[in-house]
């Protein structure tokens, strides 16, 4: 089956290629534009040097897709592309905000929905990359080598949501996501494992009652749509 190339439902504003050569994805770093433009569509076409972001994540959660992911970017070094004879390398995706400062829940939701589509497009494992040339996912500053300039992109804020709100997430992030048309089916079903565990707890605290009926509730739409086996 032919893999894709742009993940659906993003605003696709496609860059010339250049001399950037082909690679096979192993996963997807994330970034900050140290920017507040809606777009960095306009800076990057009128750039000698190289298109450094597959995409753009704005504030609102928006995804802008400048290149196929099989072509690669030059914003994190080694990890652009490695590898012979078959290249591979990492996807690179810039977030709009300034050095310092967090990102939104709706960036936050865009990050997540970006790492399903690797892990379901390309059979990229779930997981922070444990080494900068092994499959997964990170930030710019995670590895010396994606960072031979040694600064702290995306800066400590965003690094701390990162190991706290994107990597105990990973194991539970649902294994498929399905399109029909322009709909996206999201992550419900992880959400919905998720309550099933937070409302198991507040039954063991002593919270019973309306609290066993909504997890009851919940174990039957699970019982329904079950998770995936891995």
């Amino acid at each position: 089956m032919t893999k894709q190339l742009w993940i659906p439902d993003v605003i696709v504003k496609e860059l010339p290629r250049g001399n950037d050569p082909d690679i096979v994805p192993v996963g997807a770093i994330f970034h900050v534009a140290v920017s507040e433009a809606s777009s960095l569509y306009g800076d990057y076409l009128h750039r000698t040097d190289g298109v450094e972001s597959t995409g753009y994540i704005r504030r609102d959660g928006t995804i802008e897709q400048y290149r196929p992911v099989t072509i690669r970017c030059d914003a994190q070094y080694d990890g652009n592309s490695f590898g012979w004879p078959t290249r591979h390398g990492f996807t690179s995706w810039e977030t709009q905000g300034e050095a310092a400062g967090e990102w939104t829940s709706e960036q936050l939701a865009a990050i997540k929905r970006i790492i399903i589509w690797h892990h379901t497009e390309w059979a990229v494992p779930l997981r922070q990359a444990p080494a900068w040339n092994e499959a997964g996912f990170g930030y710019h500053a995670l590895f010396e080598r994606w960072n031979k300039s040694n600064h702290s992109c995306p800066g400590p804020d965003r690094i701390k949501q990162w190991h706290q709100l994107i990597v105990p997430e990973l194991a539970t992030l649902p294994l498929t996501v399905q399109h029909t048309g322009s709909t996206r089916v999201t992550e419900a079903r992880a959400y919905l494992a998720q309550a099933d565990r937070l409302l198991t707890a507040a039954i063991a605290d002593g919270r019973t009652g309306a609290v066993k009926d909504a997890r009851n509730a919940v174990r039957a739409a699970l019982a329904a749509h079950p998770l995936p086996s891995r």
